[in-house]
Protein backbone atom coordinates (compact mmCIF):
# COMPACT_ATOMS: atom_id res chain seq x y z
CA UNK A 1 0.00 0.00 0.00
CA UNK A 2 1.46 3.34 -0.85
CA UNK A 3 -0.60 6.19 -0.42
CA UNK A 4 -0.20 10.06 -0.74
CA UNK A 5 -0.19 11.94 2.60
CA UNK A 6 -2.21 15.47 2.91
CA UNK A 7 -2.62 17.50 6.02
CA UNK A 8 -5.46 16.15 7.08
CA UNK A 9 -3.31 13.18 8.80
CA UNK A 10 -1.69 16.72 10.39
CA UNK A 11 0.19 14.93 13.37
CA UNK A 12 1.79 12.90 10.98
CA UNK A 13 2.68 15.27 8.50
CA UNK A 14 3.64 17.97 11.10
CA UNK A 15 6.31 15.07 12.40
CA UNK A 16 7.53 13.66 9.08
CA UNK A 17 8.48 17.78 7.87
CA UNK A 18 10.08 18.32 11.37
CA UNK A 19 12.11 14.87 10.37
CA UNK A 20 13.05 15.52 7.25
CA UNK A 21 13.79 19.42 7.42
CA UNK A 22 16.73 18.85 9.94
CA UNK A 23 18.25 16.80 7.77
CA UNK A 24 20.23 16.51 3.70
CA UNK A 25 17.95 13.90 1.64
CA UNK A 26 18.78 10.06 1.67
CA UNK A 27 18.85 9.71 -2.17
CA UNK A 28 19.39 12.16 -4.67
CA UNK A 29 18.20 10.73 -8.19
CA UNK A 30 19.15 12.65 -11.54
CA UNK A 31 17.14 11.24 -14.23
CA UNK A 32 16.10 12.65 -17.90
CA UNK A 33 15.19 16.27 -17.31
CA UNK A 34 14.22 15.38 -13.41
CA UNK A 35 16.02 15.87 -10.03
CA UNK A 36 14.29 13.72 -7.00
CA UNK A 37 15.56 14.36 -3.31
CA UNK A 38 13.94 11.37 -1.34
CA UNK A 39 13.96 11.28 2.13
CA UNK A 40 12.77 8.02 4.21
CA UNK A 41 12.08 7.31 7.61
CA UNK A 42 10.43 3.93 8.67
CA UNK A 43 8.32 3.18 12.21
CA UNK A 44 6.59 6.09 12.62
CA UNK A 45 3.42 6.10 14.07
CA UNK A 46 -0.15 6.88 11.56
CA UNK A 47 -3.29 6.76 13.82
CA UNK A 48 -4.29 5.44 16.96
CA UNK A 49 -7.00 3.53 14.53
CA UNK A 50 -3.82 1.76 12.73
CA UNK A 51 -1.59 1.07 15.89
CA UNK A 52 1.17 -0.60 13.14
CA UNK A 53 4.04 1.50 12.20
CA UNK A 54 4.42 3.04 8.72
CA UNK A 55 7.06 4.29 6.74
CA UNK A 56 7.14 7.84 5.35
CA UNK A 57 8.81 9.21 2.32
CA UNK A 58 9.16 12.86 1.03
CA UNK A 59 10.19 13.76 -2.30
CA UNK A 60 11.08 17.06 -3.39
CA UNK A 61 10.45 16.87 -7.72
CA UNK A 62 12.45 19.06 -10.30
CA UNK A 63 11.83 18.43 -13.53
CA UNK A 64 12.45 20.72 -16.87
CA UNK A 65 9.48 20.63 -19.42
CA UNK A 66 9.51 22.43 -22.49
CA UNK A 67 6.25 23.93 -23.78
CA UNK A 68 5.52 25.33 -26.66
CA UNK A 69 4.29 28.97 -27.01
CA UNK A 70 3.17 29.79 -30.29
CA UNK A 71 5.99 28.98 -32.76
CA UNK A 72 8.91 28.85 -30.31
CA UNK A 73 9.52 26.34 -27.26
CA UNK A 74 10.39 27.49 -24.14
CA UNK A 75 11.95 25.34 -20.99
CA UNK A 76 10.25 26.01 -17.78
CA UNK A 77 11.03 23.89 -14.20
CA UNK A 78 8.48 22.90 -12.38
CA UNK A 79 8.87 21.47 -8.43
CA UNK A 80 6.67 19.55 -6.24
CA UNK A 81 6.74 18.50 -3.25
CA UNK A 82 5.37 14.92 -2.29
CA UNK A 83 4.55 13.12 1.12
CA UNK A 84 4.47 8.82 0.57
CA UNK A 85 2.98 6.21 3.26
CA UNK A 86 3.25 3.40 3.28
CA UNK A 87 3.61 -0.48 4.76
CA UNK A 88 6.18 -1.52 2.36
CA UNK A 89 9.56 -1.60 4.38
CA UNK A 90 12.86 -0.17 3.09
CA UNK A 91 14.16 -3.74 2.89
CA UNK A 92 11.15 -4.46 0.32
CA UNK A 93 11.34 -1.93 -1.50
CA UNK A 94 13.77 1.90 -1.81
CA UNK A 95 12.56 4.92 -1.67
CA UNK A 96 11.94 5.76 -4.97
CA UNK A 97 10.10 3.13 -5.82
CA UNK A 98 7.48 4.23 -3.16
CA UNK A 99 7.46 7.19 -5.10
CA UNK A 100 6.97 5.89 -8.70
CA UNK A 101 4.44 3.55 -7.41
CA UNK A 102 2.78 6.68 -5.70
CA UNK A 103 2.63 8.43 -8.86
CA UNK A 104 1.18 5.27 -10.91
CA UNK A 105 -1.66 4.95 -8.47
CA UNK A 106 -2.78 9.00 -9.48
CA UNK A 107 -1.82 7.98 -13.15
CA UNK A 108 -4.20 4.99 -12.46
CA UNK A 109 -7.05 6.76 -11.03
CA UNK A 110 -7.00 9.95 -13.24
CA UNK A 111 -7.19 7.91 -15.85
CA UNK A 112 -9.93 5.30 -14.63
CA UNK A 113 -12.05 7.58 -13.20
CA UNK A 114 -11.18 11.15 -15.88
CA UNK A 115 -11.63 8.59 -18.59
CA UNK A 116 -15.37 7.61 -17.13
CA UNK A 117 -16.18 11.01 -15.91
CA UNK A 118 -15.22 13.14 -19.16
CA UNK A 119 -16.49 10.26 -21.59
CA UNK A 120 -18.49 7.40 -20.69
CA UNK A 121 -21.42 10.22 -18.12
CA UNK A 122 -20.09 9.39 -14.58
CA UNK A 123 -21.22 12.49 -13.02
CA UNK A 124 -23.12 10.98 -9.93
CA UNK A 125 -24.33 7.55 -8.24
CA UNK A 126 -27.62 6.84 -7.00
CA UNK A 127 -27.84 5.02 -3.58
CA UNK A 128 -29.91 4.24 -1.11
CA UNK A 129 -27.42 2.27 1.21
CA UNK A 130 -23.77 3.74 2.36
CA UNK A 131 -22.46 0.21 0.43
CA UNK A 132 -25.17 0.98 -2.73
CA UNK A 133 -22.63 3.47 -3.87
CA UNK A 134 -19.51 1.29 -3.65
CA UNK A 135 -21.48 -1.13 -5.11
CA UNK A 136 -22.98 0.73 -8.10
CA UNK A 137 -19.47 2.04 -8.80
CA UNK A 138 -17.43 -1.24 -8.47
CA UNK A 139 -19.63 -2.55 -10.98
CA UNK A 140 -19.45 0.47 -13.63
CA UNK A 141 -15.50 0.10 -12.87
CA UNK A 142 -15.59 -3.77 -13.79
CA UNK A 143 -17.39 -2.96 -16.83
CA UNK A 144 -15.47 -0.03 -18.12
CA UNK A 145 -12.60 -2.98 -17.08
CA UNK A 146 -13.70 -5.37 -19.49
CA UNK A 147 -15.00 -2.95 -22.06
CA UNK A 148 -11.87 -0.97 -22.67
CA UNK A 149 -9.79 -4.94 -22.23
CA UNK A 150 -12.16 -5.92 -25.02
CA UNK A 151 -11.58 -2.86 -27.67
CA UNK A 152 -7.86 -3.02 -26.62
CA UNK A 153 -6.59 -6.36 -27.01
CA UNK A 154 -9.76 -7.87 -28.85
CA UNK A 155 -11.77 -6.18 -31.62
CA UNK A 156 -9.67 -6.30 -35.17
CA UNK A 157 -12.25 -3.90 -36.62
CA UNK A 158 -11.79 -1.36 -34.03
CA UNK A 159 -8.35 -1.67 -34.72
CA UNK A 160 -8.07 -1.89 -38.35
CA UNK A 161 -10.38 1.06 -38.57
CA UNK A 162 -8.67 3.14 -35.48
CA UNK A 163 -11.82 3.61 -33.91
CA UNK A 164 -11.70 5.21 -30.16
CA UNK A 165 -13.30 3.59 -27.50
CA UNK A 166 -15.90 6.49 -27.77
CA UNK A 167 -16.75 5.43 -30.77
CA UNK A 168 -17.21 2.06 -29.95
CA UNK A 169 -19.43 2.60 -27.34
CA UNK A 170 -21.14 4.90 -29.98
CA UNK A 171 -21.54 1.65 -32.56
CA UNK A 172 -22.79 -0.25 -29.16
CA UNK A 173 -25.34 2.54 -28.35
CA UNK A 174 -26.89 2.64 -31.61
CA UNK A 175 -26.83 -1.05 -32.03
CA UNK A 176 -29.25 -1.07 -28.77
CA UNK A 177 -31.94 0.90 -30.57
CA UNK A 178 -31.93 -0.34 -33.90
CA UNK A 179 -34.97 -2.06 -34.90
CA UNK A 180 -35.21 -5.41 -33.02
CA UNK A 181 -36.09 -8.43 -35.51
CA UNK A 182 -39.40 -9.22 -35.46
CA UNK A 183 -41.01 -12.28 -33.44
CA UNK A 184 -42.96 -15.09 -34.80
CA UNK A 185 -45.55 -15.86 -33.31
CA UNK A 186 -45.84 -19.45 -32.83
CA UNK A 187 -49.48 -19.67 -31.95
Amino acid sequence: MVIVLKQAARTLWQDAHGLFAARPPDVVVEREHQTLRLWDEAGLPFTDGYPHPVRVVRSEERRTVTRRVGRERRSEVQEQTWVWVTTLTPGQVRAVTVRDLGHLRWQEENSGFNDLTQHWGLTHCFRHTPTGLVAVLLTLLIAFNLFAAFVDCHAKLCRLRRWTRQEVARQLYRSLYAAAPAVLDSS
